[in-house]
Parts: C-alpha cells; structure tokens; sequence
C-alpha cells in the first residue's frame, strides 16, 4: 500500500461540468468541492450521486449550471491504477439530474449540490422500442446486449457492458417499452445457459450497473467470483504490535480491514413473507391458444432451489420448518402466467429444436417465477449487515466479500450465525474533502443462514398447549 498516507487516503483526478454549449468547468480549480457521494445498488439499473460544491466565483450563473450539464469524474486510491479498481466517468460523464441545496454562505458566494445519474438512465426516458425478435436473435442475452449496444433506438452505451449468456431462443415482441423497462422484464424470462457443476440453469437474473459498467448477470456468476476481501468486526486478527521493515504497511492495511461501525439488519416479517412469496404460492398458467389453464404450487420447503443452485457458504434455510403449522402457502400468493403450449406440452414461443424431443432449451416461466421471487425476496428480506469501511475504489456492488463478527463478549470467537461470505448489495462512496477522508457505507447480504436451525422440540409444544388462567 505504498503511496497511501492513511486509511481512507483518496484522490480527485478529474472533476469537469461540461454545459450543453461546450463551456467548461474545472471543479478542482473554480470552486471547492465538499463532498461526492456515488451510490451502487444491484437491485438499480443506475449510478446515481451527488457532488456538494462551495462556489464562490460564481460559477453557476457564468457557466451557467442549469441541471443539464455533464460530469466527467475520476476518483482513485492512491497506487490503484487497474480500470476496476478505480472509479472513472472521464469518457463516459454522468449526468446532472438537478441542482438542490442552494444556500448563501458569505456575500457572493453559495453551497450547492448537483445530483447526477448515469446519462443510460436519461436516455432510457427518451426512448420506445417496438420490435420483434426470432430465431436466433430471440435469445434473451442476445436481446438485452441489442438493446443496450447496438439498436440505434436503444441505449447505444459506450461502457462495458458484461451479460451472461442465456439458453433458447423464443420470440419476443416489445411492445413500445422504455429499454430498461424490456430487461427488467427479460429479467424475470432468462435462464443460464450454465449452472451449479455446468448443470443446472439459473433463473436469478439481475440488470444492475456499477463503477466497472452494466451488468446482466444470474446470482450464480456473482457467487463463482472470487472473494474479494474479508473485514473484521473488533479486534481480532489485528496486531498493534507490528514491527519491522513493513509496520506502518501493515498496520495500514489492518485498518483497511476493520469494519468501524455495524448493525445486523434481520428484516424477517413474517407477514410481508407470506404475502410476498417467499413461503409459497401459486402459478396460474393460462395457454391462450388452448383455452385452458394448469395450477402449480409452490412451497418454500418442499419445492425450494436449496440443491440445485450455488448459495453462498453453503447456507441453511432463512426459515424453520417446524415454526409453522400449516405447510400450505399455495394460497399466501396467486400468479398469472400466459403460455402457449404444443402438443407434446413444450412452450410454442420456443424455436429451438432437437432431433428427441422436439425442444431443447425452453424456459417454463410457469416453474421459475416463483423461485426467482423467492430468491430475490431472500436478499432484501434476510440477513443483512449494515456496515462502515475505510474507503477503497476497488469495492463494488456485486462483490463477495467475507465479514468475520465476534460473539458477544468475547472478540476471539466468530458469531457462527453472522460470519461468513456476503454479497455486496448496495453501497455508498462518501469523499468527504474538508476532512480529506473516504468511506464505504454498504449493506452486505446472504441469502441462507451458515448454521441449521434447531427444532423447536417437543417442550415447545407442550408449551404451547398449556392453558394458564385469565388473572383480571
């Protein structure tokens, strides 16, 4: 970590407003900056931020900043030079959204705060797609990279753009939809073309952006990332003791490994769980062609992924089986589906074929709706940590990452029930330039628990069925 001065150590390299005019700005000479503030969300499918500008030149009236500027930015920890490993919107600026927070602070001079977002997101409001796709071109991956490279009515993004492949082709029509509204829905429709051991397809699509571009990606590919780098809460595994050639670098990069605040989050409710779908629920499927319908129903115990897809650290369940007394959730949630079916019960959208069954790589939306529901609800409903790091460019959401908790009382054992490996949901960059510091607000998330749950037990329901007087 030479060439860091501390924890936390950052620098702006680049901060420039352009104006729809072409008349331009240099944030790090004409005004001070206060504060950045850049947002990454997995369940976004945009950057969003905000730069805090103490401007005293009067800035904003000469340029003038009206809310439809541009914002090229390049902010880096010191001796991180790789692409990834930095924050860089030089060639592909950001947006400004709006200008908020105008107050006068001297005579002549004034705060303000410019809001932006990824100019994908703007151009995503201006534009319709109505278009039909077949054939080979009817796969959902090679749909979604159509609609944001290379269709001249799509997004047309100059960033990296990473989606996984998926299997089948189908067609597909988009009947007048904003792009981002077409791959959110696509979202929901896609499976891999690969698995858990090359074998079982995943459903659990997500269209999310962070610092390194767009990503169309299935939680399985997030979970074969390596880990990225672990933090500890508390002492453990730090030595303020070290010595030697390499001590401020080591101490350096222990406090780059602490977590300096934390809270668990466990947003179980029982009654959103239910309702939403977690437990379980019915698919409707109604065949349009037919004039008929199938119901399918799903229970979160008995017909869950739990096996067929990768879960991070081999996670039990989020729920206890014995908790509940009836194992019926078929009617907690009731879904519609539309389906074409042929003959030999294989979906008719589908144009793929093979010599033995006639169908090779459909994807039955009727089995996977409510698994991906499920899924997904599991993450923003689950375990979930809160937690504050000194700042590095190189984290990002979609990162695994691995947070080791003490049990109370006692920093040199793990709390089994919370350490383990995360998934950087979402996170916030705060460059805090009056203190000169950088750090990381993310909420880290699992979709299971690292222990089985206990049984309740026989005492429990003996419990249960003691009747104790009414004492008025």
């Amino acid at each position: 970590m030479n060439g860091v001065q501390y924890a936390g150590d950052f620098k702006i390299e680049r901060a420039q407003l352009i104006a729809p005019s072409g008349s331009r700005t240099n944030l790090l000479t004409d005004v001070h900056i206060v504060e950045i503030n850049i947002f990454e969300d997995i369940f976004k499918n945009s950057i969003v931020g905000s730069i805090i500008i103490a401007d005293t030149k009067n800035v904003i009236t000469q340029l003038p900043i009206m809310g439809q500027e541009f914002l090229r930015l390049k902010v880096a920890t010191p001796t991180l030079t790789l692409k990834r490993d930095i924050i860089d919107f030089s060639d592909t600026s950001f947006a400004i959204q709006r200008i908020t927070l105008r107050k006068e602070i001297n005579i002549g001079g004034q705060v303000y705060e410019l809001d932006f977002i990824s100019q994908e997101a703007i151009k995503n409001t201006q534009r319709k797609i109505s278009k039909s796709y077949t054939n080979a071109k009817g796969n959902v991956s090679k749909i979604v990279s159509d609609l944001l490279v290379e269709d001249d009515d799509g997004i047309k993004t100059s960033k990296d753009v990473f989606i996984e492949p998926t299997t089948g082709n189908r067609r597909y029509v988009i009947p007048n939809l904003n792009p981002f509204t077409a791959i959110n829905i696509l979202s929901e429709e896609a499976m891999s073309k690969v698995g858990q051991n090359d074998s079982t397809p995943s459903p659990h699509y997500l269209f999310f952006e962070n610092k390194n571009g767009l990503n169309f990606r299935s939680l399985q590919s997030l979970y074969n990332q390596e880990v990225s780098d672990a933090f500890h809460v508390g002492d453990k595994g730090f030595d303020e003791k070290v010595t030697g050639n390499d001590s401020e670098s080591g101490k350096l990069i222990q406090n780059y490994k602490r977590v300096l605040a934390y809270e668990v989050k466990t947003n179980n409710d029982l009654v959103f769980d239910s309702m939403s779908g977690i437990l379980g629920g019915r698919v409707i499927s109604h065949d349009i062609f037919k004039k008929n319908y199938s119901v399918r129903n799903y229970n979160y115990f008995n017909d869950g992924d739990f096996g067929k897809h990768t879960r991070l650290d081999d996670a039990s369940r989020l729920y206890n089986k014995d908790r509940f007394e009836s194992k019926n959730f078929a009617n907690s949630l009731t879904l519609v589906v539309p389906t074409s079916k042929t003959s030999k019960d294989l979906d008719a959208q589908y144009v793929t074929k093979d010599k033995l069954n006639g169908q090779s790589d459909a994807t039955r939306i009727d089995e996977i709706v409510l698994q991906r529901q499920q899924r997904i609800l599991e993450y923003t409903g689950g375990l979930t940590i809160q937690m504050v790091i000194h700042g590095r460019t190189s984290i990002t959401a979609g990162d695994l990452i691995h947070v080791f908790v003490p049990s109370l009382g006692d920093d040199e054992i793990d709390n089994e029930l919370y350490t383990g490996i995360y998934l950087v949901t979402k996170l916030r960059h705060t460059f805090d330039v009056r203190v000169k510091q950088h750090e990381i607000t993310m909420e880290v998330a699992r979709d299971g628990l690292p222990v089985d749950l206990p049984s309740f037990g026989s005492q429990y329901s003996d419990v249960q069925k003691t009747k104790r007087p009414i004492q008025v």
